[in-house]
C-alpha cells in the first residue's frame, strides 16, 4: 500500500490560496465538515458518492474540480481518514481517477479492516440523513439518541461497578464500538468491556437482560457496514435476515 507524504505547510498554503480563488472560507469549511462527518458516519465512501450527497443538500453546488482540489489538500493533511484509490489498497486494480478514490476511516487502515468493510458495503444503497443530522457526525463521539440507547444507559448506570458520568460514558463507548463492528455480539461486548478499568457487574441473572438490550441497540443503530442503515431498516428493505446483520436475543 502506498501512503501520501504530507507536504510542507508552505505548499499547503499555496494549494489553499488557489482554492480560495473559487471558494469562500465558509464553503471550504463546509466541505471540511462533510468530509469529517462522512468519515465518522460511513467509514468508507467513494468521493463520487460524497460529492453527490453534498450537492443534493446545498443550493449552490460544488464543481467536481473544486471538490477534488479540496480532497487533494486533505490527502496531505493530518485527519482521521485517508483518501486512496482502489489501486493503492488492493492488488491488480486499474489506476483510479481522483473522483473514484475512497475516503477511508483511519481505524480501518490501522487494523486492516478496510477489505472486509469495503466488501460488505459494495453495491448497497446509501442511507443519507438530512444535512443537519449528517453534519452532527462531524463529532467523532456523537451518537444519535434513541430509546434503545437510553435503555442501555439506564442498565449500565444500575450495573456498573463505578457509576460516575465519565465511567458510564466509557462503558457506553465500548458497547457502541462493538455494536458497529462487523461481528457484533453481546458476548463480544462484555469481553471487550473486561479490558476496561470500569466494568459492568453482569452476572448470570442479569445476562439475559443485557443480551436483549444489546440486540435492541444493535438492531436500531446506524451501521457503517450497511451504509448508514440500521439492521432493522435493512431487514425491512430486503427481507434478508443474514445480510441485515440483525441480532436475535434467542441466538445467545
Amino acid at each position: 500500500m502506498s501512503f501520501p507524504n504530507p507536504d510542507g505547510q508552505q505548499e499547503l498554503d499555496e494549494m489553499y490560496a488557489k482554492l480560495k480563488e473559487h471558494l469562500s472560507d465558509e464553503r471550504i469549511d463546509l466541505l471540511r465538515r462533510y468530509f469529517e462527518a462522512a468519515n465518522n458516519f460511513y467509514q468508507i465512501i467513494p468521493l463520487k458518492r460524497l460529492l453527490r450527497i453534498i450537492n443534493s443538500q446545498n443550493s449552490e453546488p460544488y464543481t467536481e474540480d473544486d471538490f477534488l482540489a479540496y480532497a487533494e489538500i486533505t490527502r496531505h493533511e493530518r485527519h482521521y481518514f485517508e483518501i486512496y484509490g482502489l489501486d493503492e489498497i488492493f492488488e491488480r486494480q486499474p489506476e483510479s481517477t481522483p473522483i473514484n478514490r475512497l475516503l477511508i476511516h483511519e481505524s480501518l487502515l490501522e487494523y486492516n479492516d478496510y477489505v472486509e468493510m469495503y466488501s460488505e458495503k459494495h453495491g448497497r444503497a446509501y442511507y443519507v440523513p438530512e444535512k443537519y443530522a449528517l453534519l452532527t457526525y462531524e463529532d467523532e463521539f456523537y451518537f444519535a439518541p434513541s430509546p434503545q440507547y437510553q435503555a442501555m444507559r439506564e442498565f449500565c448506570t444500575k450495573t456498573a461497578k463505578k457509576c460516575d458520568d465519565e465511567a458510564i460514558e466509557d462503558i457506553l463507548w465500548g458497547i457502541l464500538f462493538i455494536v458497529k463492528s462487523e461481528h457484533s455480539s453481546p458476548i463480544d461486548a462484555l469481553e471487550f468491556l473486561n479490558k476496561f478499568s470500569v466494568r459492568l457487574d453482569v452476572n448470570k441473572k442479569k445476562l439475559p437482560e443485557f443480551i436483549k438490550l444489546y440486540c435492541d441497540l444493535h438492531n436500531n443503530t446506524r451501521n457503517p457496514y450497511l451504509n448508514g442503515f440500521t439492521p432493522n431498516e435493512w431487514l425491512q428493505k430486503t427481507g434478508n435476515i443474514a445480510d441485515s446483520h440483525y441480532l436475535d436475543p434467542e441466538d445467545f
